[in-house]
């Protein structure tokens, strides 16, 4: 806290969990004396963990309002800008199935993000991809809620739940669990998130800087050391393509990750899919309507075999298809 209170940050978002248990007063007493120096020098955001309950987070916290006319949904989900940054808060224990109100108001959210926010965060305290194991990865966020990032080009997405640092890459989204805190840390398994680029058991916090179209994370631990740093570097400028293009996965030959670029000249339905030599499908990329401009999506292969394989671009009635190379 020391560390976060020195580096003189805007604002904290904290990735839920707060107390051991939200129902009880005194836990959060113990909790606002821990946090006294930070929460009277930095603003604070946080949202709903699973120990938080149905409780008292609301008393301490002021919220935006999210416009719904239940008031017990209020703080269980909004959002918020700063400076070209949106913020969005999820609640992964209200009901967020298609069609529901927490997963409409985020839609609509979604959709009316002003011209001048150039990066959209997004935190949910549960992570859809994970190495660590006390808690595992929540299919069902990352079934119904990571298509939705995908599709409205949600910048980055942080999670807490499992207490460790992990960064994971899927289409081209850094997810990031950033859960060490103080709580005791948990184990990390090698090889079971595909996705994952840099895990470790460490107490934490990450820094973000932003900086026009771009942004940078570092994760810093407790004794100062930095874990993981990125930065991503937008495009400065759309550039439309004049026809539709599939370009030679890199690199290629690889394993287990490769990267497909593609470009189309108008709006439309893509789909770019894997195949085997006999024409079987393997893995399906991308099945949704895309801009016009330049795409490039990652192929994780992890559980194919050695081979060649073709992966195959359908766009409008244009279809063209190219080989790729897997080496175990």
């Amino acid at each position: 806290m020391r560390r976060i209170i020195e580096d003189k940050s805007s604002f904290v978002l904290h990735l839920g969990d707060l107390v051991q248990s939200g129902l009880y007063l005194d836990n959060w007493f113990t909790f606002l004396a821990d946090y006294k120096d930070m929460l009277g020098t930095i603003p604070t955001m946080a949202i709903y963990g699973n120990h938080e309950n149905d409780s008292y987070l609301n008393k301490f916290f002021r919220f935006p309002s999210n416009g719904s006319a239940d008031s017990s949904n209020h703080g269980h989900w909004y959002s918020f800008n700063y400076n070209n940054v949106h913020i969005i808060a999820i609640d992964p224990y209200r009901d967020y199935e298609a069609g529901s109100e927490q997963y409409n108001w985020l839609i609509n959210d979604l959709t009316t993000i002003p011209d001048s926010i150039e990066h959209v965060f997004v935190m949910i305290h549960e992570p859809p991809f994970t190495s660590g194991t006390n808690h595992g990865p929540n299919a069902e966020i990352r079934e119904k809620l990571v298509p939705v990032f995908k599709e409205y080009s949600v910048d980055m997405v942080f999670s807490g739940h499992e207490h460790i640092y992990e960064r994971s890459v899927v289409d081209g989204i850094p997810y990031l669990i950033s859960g060490g805190a103080g709580s005791p840390l948990y184990f990390v398994a090698s090889g079971i998130n595909k996705y994952s680029i840099k895990a470790e058991s460490v107490y934490h916090y990450c820094r973000v800087f932003i900086d026009g179209k771009n942004y940078s994370v570092q994760m810093v631990r407790r004794n100062g050391t930095i874990g993981d740093e990125f930065e991503v570097i937008k495009e400065e400028e759309s550039i439309i393509p004049d026809k539709i293009e599939l370009e030679q996965n890199f690199p290629n030959p690889f394993n287990p990750k490769t990267t497909i670029r593609f470009s189309l000249e108008k709006d439309g339905f893509v789909n770019l899919t894997i195949f085997d030599v006999l024409g079987r499908k393997m893995i399906q990329l991308v099945n949704c309507n895309k801009n016009a401009g330049i795409h490039e999506t990652d192929f994780y292969a992890g559980g194919l075999s050695s081979g060649v394989y073709f992966y195959r671009l359908t766009a409008g009635s244009r279809s063209i298809i190219k080989k790729l190379m897997i080496l175990k």
